[in-house]
């Protein structure tokens, strides 16, 4: 590799680090926070906190890895091009593979570390997360008891404990589950206690009535018991299974499932959706990298030309994952579905492949550039006056001052 191919994989590599670092930084708070009663009500220490954040990273990051590769190819183009370091190359008899040959090479790397990650990271990483936050459910219920009160484990699912026995176990015990929109139920008990089965939590109801109530007939059915176990796996799931879902288990257990298995049986193409995205997400990379290569490669003297390109390139990136998206949940439910997972980013592959191949480039007359310019001003016109109109308006039920 030549000085000038090591300098633009450098900062290409930069840029697209920091990109990464800083979206993963924003998305991992947003994720975090929708855990973050499971912290801070349970009581646990800090650390769990950061134990989420840590754990949702290889989904997160699974995600948003392309992106970052796209913004780090897109900046450091047109930043050379601001420099004229691109015409500098061109003038001196490099060859557009220049340009090509370590982005492709970096895109490589990282479609083989996402691969990895897809396969084997993972399904671990999410293992671990559904167990800290079992974990942390369990002790919901000793902050229950101390709130007194009905307390949200998630959205419709609220639980009421209304003492602690000496024993250590708990009286007065209510928990309502309406996040079923079919089936509404309501549990019990005069007493009750946490214990341990097979290193699962258990919530062990004594003495009490589980109350389901059909939402499309109202029918009410009323099962009295002795004693009922509640997995706290529960708590987080609306399933219900204690089981871990086909996105926390072994690419192994996806490939050769167990035809026994209740949740295999309900939903076997949940399996087969996740087996095709683990095998299919790389494939992003190279896509993503050769889509910002056609927008960004060639030299280009004027400057919005430059940025309408940058505009192309995401609007195309994301014109492709989105469709990977839309099809990557019904995957295994038809065979067409499963062969657009797979033709989506192979198809950017072999498309923007054939026009860097043949030379092809991205280029924008000025008559265009100076039309998406006239629409973005009248756009960016219209927007303002809309905004000192509903300034303008009085609030509702007040009166205009003169």
């Amino acid at each position: 590799m030549i000085i000038a191919e090591r300098y633009i994989l450098t900062r290409i590599a930069k840029i697209a680090g920091m990109t990464l670092g800083s979206l993963l930084g924003l998305v991992l708070m947003s994720q975090v926070l929708v855990f973050v009663n499971v912290v801070t009500d349970s009581g646990e220490a800090i650390w769990t906190f950061f134990s989420l954040a840590f754990l949702l990273i290889p989904s997160v990051g699974n995600i948003i890895l392309p992106f970052a590769l796209l913004i780090g190819i897109c900046h450091t183009f047109n930043t050379m091009h601001t420099e004229s370091e691109i015409i500098v190359l061109e003038a001196a008899g490099a060859s557009r593979a220049l340009q090509i040959r370590p982005v492709m090479l970096l895109a490589a790397f990282l479609s083989a570390a996402t691969l990895v990650n897809t396969l084997v990271v993972e399904p671990v990483a999410n293992r671990h997360l559904r167990d800290v936050i079992t974990a942390s459910g369990s002790n919901l219920v000793r902050f229950a008891v101390r709130s007194g009160a009905f307390h949200q484990l998630e959205q419709d699912l609220f639980i009421e404990i209304a003492g602690q026995l000496p024993g250590g176990g708990f009286q007065g015990i209510m928990i309502v589950d309406v996040r079923d929109p079919q089936s509404e139920l309501i549990y019990y008990a005069k007493r009750g206690q946490t214990t341990s089965r097979e290193d699962q939590e258990i919530l062990l109801l004594s003495d009490g009535e589980v109350h389901r109530r059909n939402a499309r007939t109202s029918d009410v059915s009323i099962i009295t018991f002795s004693t009922y176990a509640l997995d706290f796996a529960t708590f987080r799931s609306p399933q219900g299974s204690s089981s871990y879902f086909p996105k926390e288990r072994s690419t192994i257990d996806l490939i050769y499932p167990d035809a026994s298995d209740s949740q295999y049986q309900k939903q076997p193409h949940r399996f087969r959706s996740e087996l095709h995205r683990r095998l299919s997400d790389w494939l992003y990379l190279p896509a993503f990298g050769l889509i910002a290569l056609y927008f960004s490669v060639g030299a280009r003297s004027h400057r919005q030309e430059r940025l309408w390109a940058v505009a192309g390139a995401a609007a195309t990136a994301l014109a492709f994952r989105g469709g990977g998206f839309m099809v990557v949940g019904e995957a295994g439910r038809n065979i067409v579905n499963t062969v657009l997972v797979y033709l989506i980013p192979a198809s950017a592959i072999a498309i923007f492949g054939y026009l860097l191949a043949t030379g092809r480039q991205a280029v924008m007359s000025q008559r265009t550039i100076d039309r998406l310019a006239a629409f973005s001003d009248r756009l960016r016109t219209f927007l303002s006056r809309l905004e000192r109109r509903r300034a303008a308006v009085p609030p509702s039920g007040g009166a205009a001052q003169p």
